[in-house]
């Protein structure tokens, strides 16, 4: 990254990927098709999107459906953009290429394909490269064994498997995906107009082989001369007729796509004003975007667990027992916040910010005998201290206890595991105090 890149705080800068952010991207891209077919954990992926990632893997165990996806095409093209935080201690980006995904729901009792979907769109890899600091300080995971040490610890050998690391073992990491459907696709507008233009073709041929051509019936005309003339004729207005039919049909259908949206584009206008605002009430750095990837990596941890009343990041009331059979979320690429309050904390502490997120996503049920896709809003409301600092590499796998000082991974234990104290998420990272879809 450059220094001006940098220097250009919260500002979102785009350049052409390097070697080493390619073979992270494809590494990663690997892992995740190796991930759903075999359950093998995606080891370029940081420890809390592991986490996501095996609550997810349980859900579809207990559901006896495995998915598999097939990069049928990644461009070459993969850039990466960068959002710098101030006061961030590691440096943070984002890959991305155009891509077409192909999705497969099985259930493993008979093999039978419950689902199937073509996806063409946009790949998004987020990473971590590694902290800018006092690396030596920062608590992380060991990659062997999950237990939490200081990196400098762990560069002379984890305390509890004494497994060597070297730096490049520990970073960069991936520790968000998603991929975002485009309907502005250059893959799927050929295929749609090819498809037009041979089915206008093979039309026209058949109506030259059986109607009149004017002059070409004549009896003095050899029939494959006929032939070669309809075939000519067919192939011309195919390809120039088709191509008319299919920007046609391409703009009418994209008209309505545009109406049916206006609905969703007045109920989220607004947003990123409204995030920003809440956001920097927090603290200055944070804004949209990391609103965005916070709210959805909190939805889909709670979703997927198995009891959400034991999660540290879930204070809400039981949820409705039809979440239970959500076996995946395809993030649709926009969320809503409708308002955002703050309220005194208790027994006079920092006050709480709550803010009211909809996130847009297309669920899929398992209903026993199919998979249903429904597009829904996961609606959370997530708080968060105004204590007037907030740590944006923080990580739920890796807690450093206030009253000790000791570290432990707060997914397993709500108590520090060397003294008793109990651990209050929210001093340090959002909680979610209701979730439910609509």
């Amino acid at each position: 990254m450059t220094t001006q890149q940098q220097s250009d705080n919260n500002v979102l800068t785009k350049w052409q990927a390097t070697p080493e952010d390619k073979k992270l991207f494809l590494q990663f891209t690997q892992e995740l098709t190796d991930w759903h077919t075999s359950g093998k954990e995606p080891v370029s992926a940081d420890r809390d999107l592991q986490y996501s990632l095996d609550l997810q893997e349980k859900r579809f165990k207990k559901h006896n459906i495995r998915k598999e996806i097939h990069f049928k095409k990644l461009e070459d093209n993969i850039t990466s953009r960068a959002k710098v935080f101030p006061g961030d201690k590691y440096n943070r980006g984002m890959n991305v290429c155009q891509a077409v995904e192909q999705d497969d729901y099985i259930r493993t009792t008979n093999n039978e394909k419950l689902y199937s979907r073509l996806r063409y769109g946009n790949f998004y890899q987020t990473i971590i490269h590694g902290p800018n600091e006092n690396v030596g300080e920062m608590l992380y995971n060991c990659p062997n064994c999950g237990s939490v040490s200081k990196i400098g610890t762990l560069l002379e050998g984890c305390p509890y498997c004494n497994t060597h690391f070297k730096m490049s073992d520990l970073f960069p990491k991936v520790f968000t995906s998603y991929f975002l459907e485009n309907t502005i696709h250059e893959d799927k507008m050929k295929k749609e107009m090819w498809i037009v233009r041979i089915i206008l073709g093979i039309g026209m041929l058949i109506y030259g082989l059986i109607k009149d051509f004017g002059p070409l019936n004549a009896g003095d005309i050899s029939p494959l001369f006929y032939v070669l003339a309809s075939l000519i004729t067919a192939v011309l207005i195919g390809f120039i007729g088709g191509s008319f039919l299919w920007a046609v049909w391409t703009f009418y259908s994209t008209l309505v796509k545009a109406i049916m949206v206006l609905p969703l584009f007045f109920s989220t206008f607004g947003t990123k004003k409204k995030a920003n605002v809440a956001m920097k009430r927090i603290d200055p750095s944070l804004n949209y975007e990391y609103l965005e990837s916070k709210a959805l990596s909190l939805a889909r941890s709670i979703i997927f667990s198995e009891d959400e009343t034991a999660l540290i990041q879930y204070s809400g009331p039981k949820l409705d027992e039809s979440i239970k059979n959500i076996v995946d979320i395809q993030y649709e690429g926009i969320i809503g916040v409708s308002e955002y309050r703050i309220v005194p904390g208790p027994d006079g502490s920092a006050p709480i910010i709550s803010v009211d997120v909809n996130i847009y996503a297309r669920n899929f049920y398992d209903k026993g005998h199919t998979l249903r896709s429904k597009k829904e809003k996961i609606r959370i409301t997530i708080a968060h201290k105004l204590t007037g600092n907030i740590n944006t590499s923080f990580s739920i796998c890796r807690i450093e206890c206030k009253s000790c000082g000791g570290s432990f991974d707060a997914t397993k234990q709500r108590n520090c595991p060397y003294c008793g104290s109990e651990y209050h998420l929210e001093e340090d990272d959002f909680v979610v105090t209701k979730l439910e879809i609509r």
